[in-house]
């Protein structure tokens, strides 16, 4: 058997490309992480510049972001 190149963030066993829950390991590593930021204990690591937000309204208006459900339609 190979050596693995990649580890599950939460548990770091090794895990591969390709499969249903990469780059987690299982589904419980999945909600793990995902539970760490539905609880706030990972955070963005600086503040919106306005730069970030002039590259957000550029990519509303080229059609890559989405607003959501209170955009307008012409």
């Amino acid at each position: 058997m190979s050596e693995a190149e990649y580890y599950c963030p939460v548990c770091v066993k090794p895990t591969v490309p390709g499969r249903q829950f990469f780059p987690f390991c299982c589904k419980r590593c999945q909600l793990v992480d995902l539970g760490l930021w539905m609880d706030e204990s990972y955070r963005i690591s600086r503040e919106l510049r306005s730069l970030d937000e002039d590259s957000y309204d550029l990519g509303v208006q080229e059609g890559f972001l989405d607003r959501g459900a209170s955009s307008q339609t012409d």
